[in-house]
């Protein structure tokens, strides 16, 4: 995966003052981060700067995502693993047929619903279950009443203005080179091969750089913390509100169908 020249902010302008002052400047509510191990870790971590600074015309497709990934692991997360994809495939493993049943009933965004159309044309089991792993990620907002259009972007100039989001350049279920950019606090920060590894990258920067939950995303997001990977705050605390129990609670049902 590239950055380009282009892509990455002058180290002395837009991403500095957000991403270099202290933790505490910001005193962002527990509810809304992924940040079990507060000011000590964001001491340790990764700069955006310095991460677009020093990979800046690699030609390495995947080389800063993986870096992402590597830093997610260094700072040790209180999880079962460290190992983000892993994690994520685990917690999909338990939960997606019944969350893919929940969303059943919802109505979807045109892209969702060229998804379905194209895992119905899919011949293998695996291709099916990578085709609802990537449905469920996508489409998990619907089952908090968000939207899955405030993370998943199609036009490239939408995606500016975002605190996080993934751009798709295409289609979700491709596998082809540079398909998809995170983006990050304004910043492109790395272009993926597939949307389960720019969800990984997604997931990990937040937690390395100590980011607030966008409040339009809050809930799908403090889910995918809790439930899907298992991570939890210093104090190990869950911060479910009413709606999220609820949805915990229907697939708890399905589960049981």
């Amino acid at each position: 995966m590239k950055i380009h020249a282009a892509s990455a902010p002058n180290a002395n302008e837009e991403c500095r003052p957000r991403l270099r002052e202290p933790y505490e400047a910001y005193k962002f509510p527990k509810a809304y981060t992924i940040a079990p191990t507060m000011s000590p870790r964001r001491h340790n971590s990764l700069d955006v700067c310095d991460l677009t600074e020093m990979y800046t015309g690699c030609n390495a497709l995947d080389f800063v995502a993986q870096k992402i990934i590597k830093e997610f692991q260094r700072l040790k997360p209180n999880t079962s693993s460290d190992d983000i994809e892993a994690l994520l495939m685990d917690g999909l493993r338990k939960y997606r047929k019944a969350i893919v049943k929940l969303l059943n009933g919802k109505k979807k965004p045109e892209f969702l619903m060229k998804m379905e159309k194209t895992k119905s044309l899919y011949l293998t089991e695996n291709q099916r279950n990578y085709a609802d792993d990537c449905m469920t990620l996508a489409g998990l907002p619907l089952l908090f009443k968000e939207k899955p259009e405030n993370l998943i972007i199609f036009q490239e100039v939408e995606s500016e203005g975002k605190a996080i989001s993934i751009y798709v350049k295409q289609k979700v279920l491709t596998m082809e080179s540079d398909a998809f950019v995170v983006n990050v606090d304004g910043l492109k920060l790395c272009a993926c091969d597939n949307f389960f590894e720019a969800f990984s990258a997604l997931i990990a920067s937040i937690y390395i750089f100590n980011l607030a939950y966008p409040k339009e995303l809050t809930k799908s997001l403090t889910f995918i913390q809790n439930v899907i990977i298992g991570l939890k705050d210093s104090e190990g605390h869950i911060n479910f509100d009413r709606k999220i129990r609820n949805v915990v609670s229907l697939i708890n049902l399905k589960l049981k169908e």
